[in-house]
C-alpha cells in the first residue's frame, strides 16, 4: 500500500508541475495526492475542469468561492 500512496503523490506533483507550466496557479504545497489550482478566472477554471472530465483521463472537482 505504501508504494501505491507514493505513486499517487508523485503523480499529483507531476500534474501540478504541468498545470503550473500551462499557466495555472498551484495554491497548495503538493504533499499528498491533492492539488488546488486556479486559472485566471473562475470561468476558465470550471472550463478546464470540465475539459479534463470529458477527456476521461482524470477527475477534477471544481469549486468557486
Amino acid at each position: 500500500m505504501a508504494s501505491l500512496g507514493d505513486r499517487q503523490c508523485a503523480l499529483a506533483r507531476r500534474i501540478a508541475q504541468g498545470l503550473a507550466q500551462a499557466g495555472f496557479e498551484v495554491l497548495n504545497r503538493v504533499a499528498l495526492n491533492q492539488i488546488l489550482v486556479r486559472a485566471h478566472t473562475d470561468e476558465l477554471t470550471v472550463a478546464a475542469c470540465e475539459a479534463v472530465q470529458v477527456a476521461g483521463e482524470a477527475w477534477f472537482g471544481a469549486t468557486v468561492w
